[in-house]
């Protein structure tokens, strides 16, 4: 990126996440916690029924005889990272063919004798595992939470943000390489997060890693809104600063491609910094033109 012409939209100070602004009928805050409404089995397996944001989550997990193990019961809320079961699909293209249209996936094969089903008619959304699951023993040492709340707190606060009044958002479902040592000049204030930034660049000189697919995006934000004119990118949480960028989709370019997209558009550029409490503390954005 050769040229960067920018108006400096600088948002800088204490700010604590408080949720969306009183009024707003706009948007809903997402929850990031699963409540479980439902557990069933068949034969070697638990069936979970999981509910976030009025969608219900089908949660496969085999059954195991864990002793001394906190267990998952029906009413209690919990912080978990589903992945979606795209093996062994059941579908009219039969067995190994993976459908193109998810409403074709009719279920999965979970060995000789247990096949399980989506039900879409009660509202399921999908089949799901967790690694964290080992029958309805939940792993002590499981703690996906703190990163969670960041990126939920940070997505929130871009769309309260008046400049996304009424715009339509996806978020991609991959974690870019966002180079965030563009806000050095703007953090005179703030000299031991400057300090980091700096050594941040000076670490990583000039080589970006590769987008790679993120589950644990996904799963936060998985209710793709299909109708959406902008793309959310999001960066690596390091050091308590994420970077993310909002793109305007292009025509005839894969919307949730970053650099088809970036390519000669214009984009608005968020770091966020957070504290030892998972508190938003400080905000920068600019409005950029992308080369």
């Amino acid at each position: 990126m050769k040229k960067i012409a920018y108006i400096l939209i600088v948002i800088i100070g204490i700010v604590i996440f408080t949720g969306y602004a009183e009024g707003s009928n706009q948007c809903k805050e997402i929850e990031i916690d699963y409540c479980i409404n439902k557990i069933d089995s068949i034969k070697n397996w638990y069936i979970i029924y999981a509910i976030r944001n009025d969608t219900i989550f089908k949660i496969v997990s085999m059954k195991s005889q864990e002793k001394g193990c906190t267990k998952i019961s029906i009413g209690n809320k919990y912080n978990l990272i589903l992945v979606k079961r795209l093996e062994n699909v059941l579908s009219p293209y039969g067995l190994k063919l993976l459908p193109m249209n998810y409403l074709d996936i009719k279920g999965s094969k979970f060995d000789e004798n247990n096949d399980v089903f989506v039900e879409y008619e009660k509202g399921v959304i999908g089949l799901y595992t967790c690694d964290a699951l080992k029958g309805l023993c939940l792993a002590e040492q499981y703690d996906c939470g703190n990163d969670g709340i960041l990126y939920l707190a940070a997505y929130n606060y871009i769309l309260n943000d008046s400049i996304n009044h009424n715009e339509k958002i996806a978020v991609c479902d991959s974690i870019i390489d966002l180079d965030r040592f563009w806000f050095s000049q703007d953090m005179k204030d703030f000299p031991i997060e400057k300090e980091n930034i700096d050594k941040y660049r000076a670490a990583k000189e000039f080589k970006w890693d590769k987008p790679y697919y993120s589950y644990y995006i996904d799963s936060l934000f998985c209710e793709k809104n299909k109708q959406a004119n902008n793309i959310l990118f999001f960066s690596q949480i390091e050091d308590n600063m994420l970077r993310t960028d909002i793109l305007p989709h292009k025509r005839c370019v894969d919307k949730f491609n970053y650099n088809a997209m970036a390519f000669q558009n214009i984009g608005l550029v968020y770091l966020f910094i957070f504290d030892k409490n998972n508190t938003i503390k400080i905000v920068l954005s600019r409005e950029i033109i992308y080369d």
